[in-house]
């Protein structure tokens, strides 16, 4: 339960994140997603 909770609040983070990157065209931003992700 608490794992899932987890991924759930990682995947709101990053959707936020998304928001935040698009609403402010922050592709630098965005360039350094993938990094995070690896």
């Amino acid at each position: 339960m608490e794992e899932k909770k987890g991924i759930e609040g990682r995947l709101e983070v990053l959707v936020f994140a998304s928001q935040i990157s698009l609403s402010s065209k922050s592709f630098n931003f965005l360039s350094i997603l993938p990094s995070l992700l690896s």
